[in-house]
């Protein structure tokens, strides 16, 4: 089990928009809240990607879970097939057409003549 983290999310939320304003450098609010200048960079790096969540979940909020993954890779490789299938129905709609409800090629011949 992953420990509770030292500053709270609020603190960080602070820290970051106080460095990201202008209001402070990064050096002058880690020396001011006695935490690394590295810290405060991973939490800025973490609030521009995910806002609040992004500094509440750390690390763990810009990767992916395993399930997430998995349903990514499954929607490029469908969306990859859907391509392909539209693309070979661009040339051939009668074709593709006539795949999809079971005509035989006599029929599609017909039809496009």
């Amino acid at each position: 089990m992953a420990r509770p983290p030292k500053h709270p999310a609020d603190v960080k939320l602070k820290i970051v928009l106080s460095v990201l304003s202008g209001e402070s450098s990064q050096a002058e609010a880690a020396r001011r809240h006695g935490v690394s200048e590295t810290s405060i960079g991973k939490w800025k790096e973490q609030f521009l990607l995910g806002g609040r969540q992004g500094l509440e979940h750390g690390d763990r909020a810009a990767k992916p879970t395993g399930r997430e993954a998995r349903m990514a890779e499954e929607i490029d490789d469908l969306t990859r097939a859907l391509g392909r299938r539209t693309s070979s129905c661009a040339r051939s709609s009668v074709g593709c057409l006539s795949d999809d409800v079971s005509l035989s090629s006599s029929s599609s011949a017909s039809i496009t003549s």
